[in-house]
């Protein structure tokens, strides 16, 4: 099931354009394979060449969280593996990302951490009680 973003989920950033809402929306729905990176890194290259870095963050956050998102029963069921899951998707992109030189490397070092945040952030509010350091983030480059 695909999110479909509208003009008024991309608030308080300057993605504004329907081109600029297709290529957010193309990223977020990005699958975790060897196409969708390739997707996530041709359309995040555009706003960071526009320096609009607080767009990509933004859009690189809602990638990070949209399993979650898209079913939530299911990670609330299984808070453990899920979280799991999200931690190894989002590496997954940054050893990506890392391996491109059109990225700057404090790009992928603030969407790093950006990323583990807002997934603790989304577990907190989606399982109040799971306890969070029982997860072992794979961080191994």
């Amino acid at each position: 099931m695909r999110m479909v973003y509208k003009a008024s989920d991309f608030e308080g950033t300057k993605i504004k354009s329907a081109f600029d809402q297709m290529r957010a929306n193309a990223v977020i729905n990005a699958q975790h394979d060897t196409r969708g990176l390739s997707i996530i890194s041709f359309n995040i290259c555009a706003f960071i060449q526009q320096a609009r870095f607080d767009d990509a963050y933004f859009v690189l956050n809602e990638w990070a969280v949209a399993p979650l998102l898209r079913n939530p029963q299911k990670f609330r069921k299984y808070p453990r593996a899920g979280m799991n899951a999200l931690y190894k998707r989002a590496q997954v992109l940054i050893k990506d990302m890392s391996k491109r030189q059109n990225i700057p490397y404090w790009f992928i070092e603030r969407i790093q951490s950006e990323m583990d945040m807002n997934i603790e952030e989304y577990y907190a509010e989606l399982c109040p009680n799971y306890v969070h350091e029982t997860v072992v983030k794979n961080t191994a480059s």
